[in-house]
């Protein structure tokens, strides 16, 4: 009973957050003891307009997402123990490569003077492509706002 509590208090929370993509409960019983595990899908972080968005936090974090293209992926573990519960939230955050800036005034594609007909897909025009995607680490201060948020649903009087 108190396995599917937590776990409910977990998914919640973390709804609030991201979309969830995976998740397997915590499985507790005379035989075995499973861990829980839920995984979201990457989301863009929230900028300084968005302030609904729960994803980036305040200060430097929303900062920078609002200048540049972060985005984040959670994973939530919940380790069933002999006192009770142990909860590990990791937020990992990945800021976007591109292959140019949107509004520099570089560009891959240069005029021809030789007179030969270039088409230009006006869709693609000057915009940049996302080569990739390089790690920036843990997002450590949403991190510790997921758990609080967790142990504030789990140790909440119930009504």
């Amino acid at each position: 009973m108190q396995d599917t509590y937590l776990w409910q208090q977990v998914v919640d929370t973390v709804d609030d957050y991201f979309r969830i993509a995976t998740e397997q409960p915590v499985q507790n019983s005379n035989q075995y003891m499973l861990d829980g595990r839920l995984e979201t899908s990457y989301q863009i972080g929230g900028s300084i307009g968005e302030l609904w968005r729960k994803d980036s936090t305040a200060g430097f974090e929303v900062r920078e997402s609002t200048l540049q293209t972060i985005r984040r992926k959670a994973t939530v573990i919940v380790r069933p123990s002999e006192a009770g519960y142990l909860v590990e939230v990791i937020v990992q955050k990945d800021l976007e490569n591109t292959d140019g800036t949107q509004f520099s005034t570089e560009t891959a594609i240069t005029r021809r003077n030789d007179g030969s007909m270039v088409r230009q897909n006006a869709a693609d025009q000057n915009l940049p492509q996302t080569i990739g995607w390089i790690a920036q680490g843990r997002d450590t201060s949403l991190e510790q706002r997921i758990l609080r948020d967790i142990f504030a649903r789990a140790t909440a009087p119930t009504r």
